[in-house]
C-alpha cells in the first residue's frame, strides 16, 4: 500500500489542506482503512477501488469515522490521478456512498466535482445560542431573523453568517464548547464565513470547526463552500455564479476554493467545487 501526502485547495501553490490518498484499495477492509485514516491523522483520507458504474469508486475516513463524501480529498485524488497521467482532461464520474458524482480534469490543471444539493432543514438554532458558544457578542452572527439553520449533505452542518471579515478573524475558538454544542445540535460541526466585497470580486472567507468528529480547525473545506455558495445564492447575496472562497488564515496555510453555482427557475440545480492540490514535500 502506497500513500500518497497531499495538500488540497492550494492558494498560488502553496498551503491548502492536507489528506492522504491511498490507490488500488479494493483489497482493503473497512476498518484497515479506518486504521490507516487514524494513524495518518490527516482531516480525511480517500481510498480508491475500481468501480463497475464510474470510472473509479472512493470511501472516505476521518481519524475518527467514515463520512460519504469529502470535498478536498476530492480534489486531492483527481489532481494525483491527472498528475500520474490516469485521468485525462475531460469529463468523468466518481462513486461515493453521498452517491455518483460527476467530475471534470480542465487543461489548466483546476479540477471540479459536482456535489449533491444541499437540504436545507427545518431545525433552528437561536443565534443568541451560537454566539455564546463562540463566544461573540450577538452582533457578530449575521443571519437574520435571529436564527442559524443546519444544513445536511454528507453529514449535517450548521452554517453561521459572520458580520465582518475582521470579526470572524477575532474569533478565538473554544474546542470544547463547539463540540458540545455539535452534538447537542446532531452536527458535525459549524462552517463560519463572512463576505468579503471590497473588490470588484468578492470573496467568501471560511473558518471551520468540527471538533466533534476529530478536525478541530480545517483549512479548507470544499463540500461546505459548495453548500455556502447555495446559500448566498437563495439569499441573493451574490449575482456571480461562480465564487471564490479563501480559508485556512487561522490555521497558517492559504486555501482557495472554486465554486461554481448553476441555476434554473429561480432554483439551484448544479453545484460545481473545483480547485488545485499538489503532492506534500
Amino acid at each position: 500500500m502506497k500513500f500518497h501526502h497531499m495538500m488540497s485547495f492550494i492558494k498560488d501553490g502553496t498551503g491548502g489542506n492536507p489528506a492522504g490518498v491511498v490507490r488500488h484499495a479494493d483489497n482493503m477492509t473497512e476498518a484497515e482503512m479506518q486504521e490507516v485514516a487514524a494513524q495518518a491523522g490527516y482531516p480525511e483520507t480517500a481510498f480508491i477501488c475500481s468501480s463497475t458504474i464510474a470510472t473509479l469508486r472512493v470511501l472516505f475516513f476521518t481519524p475518527t469515522q467514515p463520512v460519504d463524501l469529502c470535498g478536498h480529498a476530492t480534489i486531492a485524488l483527481l489532481s494525483l490521478l491527472q498528475e500520474e497521467g490516469r485521468l485525462p482532461i475531460g469529463h468523468h464520474s466518481i462513486e461515493t456512498l453521498a452517491g455518483t458524482l460527476p467530475i471534470e480534469v480542465r487543461n489548466d490543471g483546476t479540477v471540479f466535482y459536482s456535489q449533491m444539493l444541499p437540504t436545507f432543514l427545518d431545525e433552528i438554532v437561536e443565534k443568541r445560542d451560537i454566539a455564546q458558544v463562540l463566544g461573540v457578542s450577538l452582533e457578530v452572527i449575521d443571519a437574520k431573523p435571529q436564527i442559524v439553520r443546519t444544513v445536511s449533505t454528507d453529514m449535517r452542518d450548521m452554517i453561521v453568517p459572520i458580520a465582518s471579515v475582521k470579526a470572524l478573524g477575532s474569533i478565538k475558538p473554544d474546542m470544547e464548547k463547539i463540540a458540545t454544542s455539535s452534538k447537542l445540535h446532531d452536527v458535525a460541526g459549524m462552517h463560519l464565513y463572512a463576505l468579503d466585497d471590497s473588490d470588484d470580486k468578492p470573496v467568501i472567507v471560511c473558518r471551520n470547526f468540527s471538533p466533534a468528529v476529530g478536525i478541530p480547525e480545517e483549512a479548507a473545506t470544499g463540500t461546505l463552500c459548495g453548500v455556502t455558495a447555495c446559500a448566498l445564492k437563495r439569499e441573493k447575496k451574490v449575482a456571480q455564479d461562480t465564487m471564490i472562497f479563501h480559508q485556512g488564515e487561522a490555521v497558517g496555510s492559504p486555501s482557495e476554493i472554486l465554486v461554481t453555482v448553476k441555476m434554473h427557475d429561480s432554483r439551484v440545480c448544479e453545484v460545481w467545487v473545483g480547485g488545485r492540490a499538489r503532492q506534500r514535500g
